[in-house]
């Protein structure tokens, strides 16, 4: 039987280097989802997932549109999330209920880059408890980001 494994690193940054992305991303207790140009799911980690009351790989290939709540007449769903980065967002639970959440810019910072992927933090339970509505400031690169969706 042949081993598939690499050979381990000598450096546990070289360890780190050569862990996928998709494991990374899944390990982690944030929410994260990875949508394509046209505004579908294409990877939702353990957390958002959760966040949303869905199975696991359940939401792939779902339109952002059928996770908002709400969109403008005027913005494309891509740009209701992208646009409203460090406001509330309300996306819609599997059961319906309205989760309040702000979104990271995503990591991916071209305008042809064929994927978005974005943390979400919860602030549902904050406003439901009488927190104000927090805005979080713009990374720096915000405005580089910032036409991408328009």
């Amino acid at each position: 039987m042949h081993d598939k494994r690499r050979p381990v690193p000598e450096t546990a940054i070289g360890y780190l280097e050569n862990l996928p992305a998709l494991v990374l991303i899944d390990r982690l207790p944030i929410p994260i989802v990875a949508l394509d140009a046209g505004g579908d799911v294409i990877h939702a980690n353990p957390a958002f997932e959760e966040l949303l009351g869905y199975d696991p790989g359940n939401l792939i290939g779902r339109p952002l549109q059928h996770l908002l709540c709400e969109t403008a007449d005027h913005q494309s769903p891509m740009g209701v999330l992208m646009g409203r980065r460090g406001q509330p967002i309300a996306l819609r639970h599997r059961e319906g209920i309205p989760v309040q959440v702000v979104a990271s810019d995503s990591v991916f910072l071209r305008r042809d880059d064929p994927v978005t992927l974005v943390s979400l933090h919860d602030i549902t339970e904050t406003l439901w408890t009488g927190g104000q509505t927090m805005t979080y400031p713009a990374t720096r690169l915000s405005a580089v980001r910032a036409s991408r969706f328009d």
